[in-house]
């Protein structure tokens, strides 16, 4: 897919989106004046219009809808608002990289390196066309050195996490499914190969119980007791689709996750600050408590156990 394909798809999306409900006879009258029409067209073409809602449908899992009593109105249905503003949020840069006037004026966060590879990566989901990364290693080799390694990859799936990107698939290096970041790649290349993408396997069961892209440890349950204005934040916006609420008095309540005890589940967990306390697993809780402990030394105080309680001498 070339990168103006996968333009039109995200010019496509958001431009649905942004009205809610919008005739095909807007969608050409926008399409004229869009940046991402390169090869002037006086329309988006009526064919090319229903092959591209079929590819985001593939690509994205969106439904590009036709409310036909209300006037053959075009919406989007199968996402949550959330959910697709995140995913714009994510592509829009790519749309407007090549506009230096306009970029110039729409401020984003910083896009990680790895994007530029993401239409070549959406291309490759869609066809089963195997890859060839030439991949720096963050771990080194024997030497010490991060030398780069070249191999061939079956893409599985896509995953943003915080600033990155990431991809998983089965590669001739590893005889099992491995997850690359697209920051380490140093040169990606299409390859003739073709490969069938397995469609009992899904990307959302993948990391089902997991934040974040670290799958080194197996979900199990997480006991938090949180206080405070912290109560009422987590019953109105749950940290994770897992999150229960197992008690609660006026003050306080204990919450459990269904989750790998990694360190970007504590990274989640940090913000809570003083109104949160891990109360299981004990190797979680500990992490905490060494943390607290650093960061009381690096304030000139000592801290230690009395009991089940931390106090300061």
């Amino acid at each position: 897919m070339a990168a103006s394909l996968f333009n039109r798809y995200i010019w496509l999306i958001n431009t649905i989106y942004s009205a809610g409900r919008i005739s095909k006879h807007e969608i050409d009258k926008q399409w004229i004046s869009s940046p991402v029409n390169t090869d002037h067209e006086e329309e988006y073409d009526a064919r090319s219009f229903h092959r591209h809602k079929e590819a985001i449908h593939e690509l994205f899992g969106l439904d590009i809808l036709c409310d036909r009593k209300s006037g053959n109105l075009y919406y989007l249905a199968g996402v949550t608002d959330e959910e697709l503003s995140l995913m714009l949020n994510a592509f829009t840069p790519l749309l407007l990289g090549k506009d230096k006037n306009l970029r110039s004026r729409v401020l984003f966060e910083p896009v990680p390196v790895g994007s530029r590879w993401l239409p070549v990566f959406i291309d490759a989901m869609q066809q089963g066309i195997v890859l060839r990364l030439t991949y720096r290693s963050e771990k080194p080799d024997e030497n010490g050195e991060n030398a780069p390694s070249q191999f061939l990859l079956m893409p599985y799936c896509l995953k943003q996490f915080h600033d990155a990107w990431f991809v998983v698939g089965r590669s001739s290096k590893q005889d099992e499914l491995t997850l690359y970041a697209l920051d380490n790649i140093i040169r990606l290349e299409r390859t003739p190969k073709r490969f069938k993408y397995p469609r009992s396997w899904k990307a959302v069961r993948h990391f089902d119980g997991y934040v974040g892209v670290d799958r080194s440890r197996d979900p199990q349950t997480i006991t938090v007791r949180v206080t405070g204005k912290a109560v009422q934040r987590l019953l109105a916006q749950p940290l994770h689709p897992s999150q229960r609420l197992v008690e609660k008095s006026d003050d306080q309540a204990v919450f459990t996750f269904w989750l790998a005890p990694t360190a970007e589940l504590a990274e989640m967990l940090r913000p809570l600050g003083s109104t949160i306390e891990i109360l299981a697993p004990g190797d979680l809780r500990q992490r905490f408590v060494d943390d607290t402990q650093w960061q009381a030394r690096n304030y000139g105080m000592n801290l230690h156990y009395v009991g089940e309680q931390l106090s300061l001498f």
